[in-house]
């Protein structure tokens, strides 16, 4: 994408809309979150920043059936979430999801019906302290309190939704089947 390319981290989500393929990137280069969409020619057509705190750690995005576009990120601070319109304009602020982030590595979300479920991982220098913590937001910007949802396992991909179920693919290490090479 040379023609939105700061040299910062992108992260990308694609989705079809009304024969028109669209492209959505959140960029932390400029230290602010920012979703752009891009037109079939691969150029920038709008250019929103989501929240004034970059995302310095993890950041997740993905499209409802409605087309709002869903944005997860953490900064040194916290983790939140927003959404935008198709037209990236805001529907839901960004709404605070945990201060305690020191240790957030990842983070996925996965959106049904108007509930956008957020999966975050917690890493330790021992495998078996790693953690995924849980929590949810409705579009209406109430939400669920964070919850440990595994111990032990760590994201290995983004979660996905099939027949209205979110599913989340994780990981685990061992001494016996490590995941690390050396």
């Amino acid at each position: 994408f040379p023609s939105h390319d700061s040299g910062g981290n992108h992260y990308f989500a694609r989705f079809a809309s009304g024969g028109d393929f669209r492209v959505v990137a959140v960029n932390n280069s400029s230290n602010e979150t920012e979703v752009s969409r891009f037109t079939t020619a691969l150029t920038v057509d709008l250019i929103q920043v989501v929240d004034s705190d970059g995302a310095s750690e993890c950041i997740s995005i993905t499209i409802d059936s409605n087309l709002r576009i869903w944005v997860a990120a953490r900064d040194s601070a916290a983790l939140r979430v927003t959404a935008l319109s198709f037209t990236l304009t805001t529907i839901l602020s960004p709404v605070f999801i945990s201060a305690t982030v020191a240790n957030c590595v990842n983070c996925t979300i996965s959106v049904v019906d108007d509930t956008c479920h957020i999966y975050y991982e917690y890493s330790d220098s021992s495998p078996s302290n790693h953690f995924i913590r849980y929590a949810n937001v409705e579009i209406t910007g109430s939400g669920s309190t964070e919850v440990v949802f595994a111990r032990g396992v760590g994201l290995a991909s983004k979660s996905f939704v099939q027949d209205g179920e979110v599913y989340l693919p994780v990981v685990h290490e061992s001494s016996l089947q490590s995941t690390c090479v050396s």
